[in-house]
Order: C-alpha cells, then sequence, then structure tokens
C-alpha cells in the first residue's frame, strides 16, 4: 500500500510539472482577446513600456513565436527584418494537425551563399527555389506524421529524389540565425545534397 501511495505521488508531482513546462518552440499561434477596434501590439523589448514596432490585427493567425521571455509572459516573433516581442495573454496555440503525408505544409527552409529556399508542399515534395532555377522533388522517405511540436522538439529527418540521386534532409530543433538580418528561428536545416545549411520557419 505504502508503494502504491508513493508512485501515486510521484504520478502527481511529474503531471504538476508537465504543466508547468514551456510549450515546444516554434509554434504557430492566434490572436484572441483584442477588441475588434483594436491592434495587439508588437514591442521592441518583452516590456509593456517598450517602443511599438508594428502589430497585429485582432484576428490574425499563425504568428510563428520562436522564443518566450525568461518569465514566460512574452513571446519572441520575427517582425520584418529584426525581432519583436508580443505579450503572450493575447496568443493561443493554433491546434496543430499532422500532416497525413508527414512533414507540416508550408514548412520552410532557407539559405544563402547561394540563397536557395525550399519548402515543403501538400503533396510531400520539396520545391526549391534559387536565384537560378526552381526545382519539384518528391519525397521518397518521408518521416512519420509530425506536428511543428514534434519538429521542435525532435526534428525530422527525410529523403528526397534530386538529378544527382537521394538527398537525405534534416531539420533540427535549436536557435537559428539567417546571417542576413536580426531575425532569429527556432530550427535547423542541413542536407547531404550541398550540403544546403540554413533555417527553417513554420510558416
Amino acid at each position: 500500500m505504502r508503494l502504491v501511495l508513493m508512485i501515486a505521488i510521484c504520478l502527481i508531482g511529474a503531471a504538476a510539472r508537465a504543466d508547468t513546462l514551456p510549450p515546444a518552440l516554434p509554434q504557430l499561434y492566434d490572436v484572441v482577446g483584442v477588441k475588434d477596434d483594436d491592434r495587439l501590439n508588437i514591442r521592441r523589448l518583452p516590456d509593456a513600456g517598450s517602443e511599438v514596432i508594428g502589430s497585429f490585427a485582432p484576428d490574425a493567425q499563425s504568428i510563428e513565436v520562436t522564443a518566450l521571455s525568461r518569465g514566460g509572459q512574452w513571446g519572441r516573433i520575427n517582425h520584418m527584418e529584426t525581432i519583436g516581442w508580443v505579450a503572450l495573454r493575447y496568443l493561443i496555440v493554433r491546434p496543430a494537425a499532422p500532416s497525413p503525408g508527414g512533414l507540416p505544409a508550408n514548412l520552410q527552409c532557407f539559405g544563402t551563399e547561394p540563397f536557395w529556399t525550399l519548402t515543403i508542399n501538400g503533396d510531400q515534395s520539396v520545391s526549391i527555389v534559387t536565384p537560378e532555377s526552381e526545382d519539384l522533388h518528391q519525397i521518397i522517405n518521408p518521416p512519420f506524421p509530425v506536428t511543428s511540436g514534434d519538429l521542435a522538439r525532435n526534428g525530422a529527418q527525410f529523403t528526397w529524389n534530386e538529378v544527382t540521386g537521394p538527398v537525405q534532409s534534416f531539420i533540427l530543433p535549436g536557435q537559428c540565425s539567417d546571417g542576413m538580418s536580426d531575425r532569429a528561428f527556432g530550427m535547423h536545416y542541413i542536407d547531404t545534397g550541398g550540403p544546403r545549411r540554413g533555417c527553417c520557419s513554420l510558416n
């Protein structure tokens, strides 16, 4: 009986800690609780007195939050060529349904030297755009269906066909800079085809 009681206490404690864990980021959020005739401010720093550098409409959706402030009350977002901060009490996590084919559609990875962009399409193909070309490749070894939360926690690996042969792609969790702006992203990208190295965004 004592053992059962101890296990129950441990499970309750673990559940309580899980409830206080920060969400896996990056994650998409929607604006809530803002009046129809008002806007949600984007501030330069995570402080209500900080300079306003932009705003979201009261019905804005799919806002990518890439990090939280130290106190967890503000979410960091990318705005123009820099970062900004939005009060989390006006944001709600957007429901993340896994894609039937594996990776979330509209997931985009990008890099420089040379410039390239890789986009996951709804049919689980990849579009690769460079200044010289735009190519479409079919994913031949997709991951199990994953949500944006899965990507933020564990990353993903998939394979697609290029003219020179199969290319393995890896999406890895962790803060990433594009090297061209002050924006900050929550995932890295690398593959065996270039190799291409860069950052990824959920939208």
